[in-house]
C-alpha cells in the first residue's frame, strides 16, 4: 500500500503543531493524538530518508488510489523514481480508489500479493 514518501507532497497543516501543545493535546481523542504524533514530524523524516532510497534492493510493489485524501497520488511516482536499485518495482495505480483499498478491493490486494 502506498505510503507518504515524498516530503513535497506532505501538506502544510500548521494547526497540527498547535494541537500538539500540552495546553490543547488533552482535548483530542487518543486516536487523533496518535495520528498527529506520526504526521507532525513526517516531512522532516522523509527528507532524512532521501539518501537511504539507494539502499533498497529488494522487489517492491506499490498500490496507490488516485482518490486517496490521506496519502495523495504522486507518492507512488516519487517512490518509483527513487527505487533505482530495487530488483523490481511494480506499481498499481487505481484512479478511482481511495485510501481504503484493503477494504474496498480485497481481491486486488490478494492478487497483487500472490503475484509478488
Amino acid at each position: 500500500m502506498a505510503g507518504s514518501v515524498s516530503s513535497e507532497l506532505e501538506p502544510e497543516e500548521k494547526w497540527r503543531k498547535l494541537m500538539s501543545s500540552k495546553a490543547l493535546r488533552w482535548l483530542m481523542p487518543k486516536s487523533f493524538r496518535v495520528s498527529n504524533d506520526e504526521i507532525v514530524p513526517a516531512k522532516e523524516e522523509l527528507i532524512k530518508m532521501v539518501p537511504l532510497w539507494y539502499n533498497i534492493t529488494c522487489p517492491v510493489q506499490i498500490i496507490q488510489g488516485g482518490q486517496d485524501r490521506l496519502v495523495p497520488a504522486g507518492n507512488e511516482d516519487y517512490a518509483e523514481k527513487m527505487l533505482v536499485n530495487a530488483s523490481s518495482v511494480r506499481v498499481y495505480r487505481l484512479p478511482k480508489e481511495n485510501h481504503f483499498i484493503p477494504f474496498t478491493r480485497p481481491e486486488l490486494l490478494s492478487e497483487a500479493l500472490l503475484r509478488f
